[in-house]
């Protein structure tokens, strides 16, 4: 039964078992502020490490953007959390999982899943698909830029609150919101469809996912790809989300705590905590190039005048 069908998705579906079952850790997150002396102390004062081990994980946070630096029950995580914040490093607690993205060549990223991570994710992609096909007049262009420019759609906004929630008006006056949405809700059904077809092909599991082995699988995104991996995560978790009925923020500890959506809201906070991550680290990739550029722009500046910068 698919997440993203009319039905509930029941609590202890192997889906919800797959997040449910790992442990909770502690991620400290990069950033441009603190020394990395300072951030070797802080893992030797509140973690009891030794300066090799300290110092391995303050480079794996400065090169690779991140490092978890421990494990355990959620409780414990947060309390780590608590004193990390209260050092000045930035610092959040999440479920295990190797869906954490890291810098590759040329300014893309790689997306490390674990093969059962990977096979959830083509699914929900599947579902995705089935679900703007469904809505869809006309066969999909191969060319996307053909496709994203066709023109047509319906007069109104979809029942299935998770189309519409893809899908919505574009205007508060029904018959303006009509017209718009017959030039170019079938051109946005085609990007999406295109997106995740860019998705489904990158995680290159065809049409039999069944693992061969249970080896970790290494995604690359580029910076080509880049917007179709966001926009796509973003779609499922949008489509998951009217679904469910979660449309407030009060909304998710409700369905978090109720038997026949709980599973389904694990799901959509791993989609979050993938697309967290992919952002993250093209956000630090953009941060890098920028500091780059400013440090060549400050070794111009003439002699006497090294703190012009802070006189803005």
């Amino acid at each position: 039964m698919g997440f993203l069908s009319t039905r509930s998705h029941p609590s202890g579906s192997h889906e919800e078992q797959l997040v449910a079952e790992r442990p909770w850790q502690t991620v400290v997150w990069d950033d441009p502020v603190n020394l990395m002396s300072y951030v070797t102390y802080v893992f030797r004062a509140h973690f009891g490490f030794d300066q090799p081990q300290a110092e391995e994980l303050m480079l794996k946070v400065h090169q690779l953007g991140s490092a978890v630096v421990a494990e355990g029950s959620r409780e414990a995580m947060e309390l780590h959390v608590e004193a990390m914040h209260g050092y000045g490093l930035w610092a959040a607690a999440r479920q295990a999982g190797s869906s954490e993205a890291s810098p590759a060549a040329e300014g893309g990223l790689r997306l490390r899943l674990e093969a059962d991570e990977a096979i959830l994710l083509d699914g929900l992609v599947e579902q995705l698909s089935a679900l703007l096909d469904s809505h869809s007049s006309t066969a999909l262009d191969p060319d996307p830029l053909f496709a994203s420019l066709e023109v047509g759609g319906t007069d109104s906004i979809p029942e299935d609150p998770a189309l519409a929630r893809l899908f919505p008006d574009a205007f508060e006056d029904k018959d303006e919101a009509s017209s718009f949405r017959q030039l170019t809700e079938q051109g946005l059904v085609n990007r999406k469809l295109h997106d995740a077809q860019d998705v489904s092909s990158a995680l290159g599991l065809g049409i039999d996912p069944g693992p061969k082995d249970a080896s970790p699988i290494d995604v690359d995104i580029t910076s080509t790809t880049m917007p179709a991996w966001v926009r796509t995560l973003t779609s499922l978790r949008l489509a998951i989300a009217a679904r469910i009925g979660l449309n407030e923020e009060s909304d998710h500890a409700r369905l978090f705590a109720h038997e026949d959506t709980r599973g389904t809201v694990m799901v959509y906070d791993w989609l979050a905590a993938i697309l967290d991550s992919v952002i993250r680290n093209k956000r630090r990739r953009i941060e890098q190039r920028n500091a780059m550029y400013l440090v060549a722009q400050v070794s111009r500046v003439p002699s006497g005048s090294e703190w012009c910068l802070w006189s803005f």
